[in-house]
Parts: structure tokens; sequence; C-alpha cells
């Protein structure tokens, strides 16, 4: 079992980070997109 976590963690910090990243981009996108709608 040990094998099964030590696979596992990293996947849960890869898809955390992606999905932070996602997060980051569409929120920088919307700022922008009020920013040149003013």
């Amino acid at each position: 079992m040990p094998d099964l976590t030590f696979i596992f963690i990293p996947w849960l910090e890869v898809l955390g980070g992606t999905a932070q990243a996602l997060f980051s981009i569409s929120y920088f996108i919307f700022v922008i997109h009020i920013w040149l709608g003013k």
C-alpha cells in the first residue's frame, strides 16, 4: 500500500497546482476584460 500513496499524493499536488493555475489565469483574464470594458 505505501507505493499507492506514493503515486497518489504527487497526483493530488499536480491536480491542485493545475486548478490553481487555471483559476489564476481565468481571474487575470476576467480582470483585464472588466478593465478594457470601462
